[in-house]
């Protein structure tokens, strides 16, 4: 698609079924765009690696039937991940928990662990001087080895249905914040010796199916499940809550050049200033119709918002 004038110019078809306990059906994972070369998951598991120029297929795979993975109940999430000449996909199988794919011909390179599939992205980390790939897996975080999937650490994190589905956030050079809903809470973990130790856990951050951001030292989130929960403001160093602020429900969070945006559940958007001092809206605009709780996108001056229905919208800010 055009990103200036919203025209298609060029689409890929491949079947997959919408199941109705995916509420309104699609993918759920956000593709990966790597040079030329474009990651789409789907929620069944179907990898492929088209060019982002042609949108011609340059390589398949399947995170079950070719590897062994084990979807989790509400489809295959987390967005693939690049690092380097691998493609790192959260596949969740016995033996191929995690798995990473040459990224120019999709071949095996490594596979690791038995832990069931979260639902969050997995994400390169400097810990300690250690480059490490931190996953928020169905009932575990954990740290390997990039290269070849080697455990360095591991820390459970039980919540219900297995529901792990907001990224870590890195909020200092050892640190760590997992956060996760059903009343789970969030969690700061430091990374000490090639080891976790917890920090703090609270309630004060219980983030569902969105990620929270990190912006001038303060994490911003939303605290609850889908169909409700309020935006707040957290002290990653103790944990304790700056503020909490009620008008604003659900959505999905992004922050650049010190705002908060966020699309609301009933297609609201909320732009706010970035400060632990307190909520301070800078705008507020109705922009969808339908249910949304896809990520809000930002380039060259433009907003991106999509609704769960499909209808997709550009800002200009």
């Amino acid at each position: 698609m055009d990103a200036v004038t919203g025209k298609p110019v060029w689409s890929f078809h491949h079947p997959v079924s919408l199941d109705p306990n995916l509420f309104e059906g699609g993918a759920r994972s956000t593709p990966t765009l790597d040079g030329t070369r474009l990651f789409v998951l789907s929620h069944e598991g179907k990898i492929v690696c088209l060019d982002s120029d042609t949108g011609k297929l340059l390589w398949q795979r399947h995170l079950v039937t070719n590897f062994g993975g084990r979807k989790p109940d509400w489809g295959f999430s987390g967005a693939p991940l690049v690092d380097g000449n691998h493609l790192i996909l959260d596949a969740g199988g016995v033996g191929s928990s995690t798995i990473a794919l040459d990224v120019e011909s999709g071949e095996l390179v490594w596979k690791s662990g038995a832990e069931p599939a979260g639902y969050a992205a997995p994400l390169v980390m400097q810990l300690e001087s250690t480059r490490t790939l931190v996953l928020l897996k169905g009932d575990v975080l954990l740290g390997l080895d990039p290269e070849d999937g080697r455990v360095l650490w591991r820390s459970p994190w039980k919540t219900s249905y297995n529901v792990n589905a907001a990224t870590p956030l890195q909020v200092a050079a050892n640190r760590i914040l997992i956060t996760s809903g059903y009343n789970t809470g969030a969690c700061v973990l430091a990374i000490e010796g090639g080891r976790p130790r917890e920090v703090w856990r609270n309630k004060n951050l219980r983030a569902h199916i969105n990620s929270p951001v990190f912006v001038g030292g303060h994490v911003f989130g939303v605290d609850g499940n889908t169909g409700g929960g309020n935006l707040v403001c957290l002290d990653p160093l103790t944990g304790e809550r700056r503020w909490e602020e009620k008008s604003v429900k659900g959505g999905a969070l992004m922050a650049a050049g010190g705002k908060l945006i966020l699309v609301s559940e009933k297609g609201d958007l909320v732009i706010a200033e970035a400060r632990a001092e307190g909520f301070q809206q800078v705008a507020r605009q109705t922009v969808l119709k339908q249910r949304t709780w896809a990520q809000p996108v930002l380039s060259n001056g433009r907003l991106y918002l999509r609704d769960n229905q499909g209808s997709l919208v550009c800002l200009g800010l």
